[in-house]
């Protein structure tokens, strides 16, 4: 019998702002540097989604945010653990995010982020984020 995978709970911050959604390049060192995802990471034990994506922004792009509503929820099996990531739509910050804890940081339209190395988590969001109407329900 195959042991089970680690089930991880990810949460996720989606940025949308004049068409753009902002990504973050994983940084060297980490598992799958070199691709883009959305900025957010593990939530820990006790932590709610809110507070979780509220400490990886900050810790990652040094900016204080305000959370709006989960916007999507998708599964996804890497080689070496199961991932379901919540997706939190960022109303606001305080500060312009700057590419603290991630090698770099980068305002993608969902087109261009279609052809990016993304991680294979975040590709059927981005493929929703294409369709107007589901963009205009989420994020007006």
């Amino acid at each position: 019998m195959k042991p089970e995978k680690p089930f991880v709970r990810v949460v996720a911050g989606v940025a949308y702002r004049d068409g753009r959604l902002l990504a973050a390049l994983r940084p060297e060192g980490k598992p799958y540097a070199g691709r883009w995802e959305f900025p957010g990471g593990k939530v820990e034990p006790g932590e709610t989604d809110e507070d979780a994506l509220r400490r990886e922004l900050h810790e990652e792009l040094g900016v204080e945010a305000r959370i709006g509503d989960e916007i999507d929820v998708r599964r996804h099996e890497y080689p070496e653990k199961i991932v379901e990531l919540h997706f939190y739509r960022i109303v606001e910050w305080r500060e312009e995010p700057l590419a603290i804890g991630v090698g770099a940081l980068r305002w993608f339209t969902p087109e261009e982020a279609g052809e990016a190395p993304f991680l294979e988590g975040d590709r059927e969001f981005l493929t929703k984020m294409k369709n107007p109407s589901f963009v205009k329900e989420r994020f007006s």
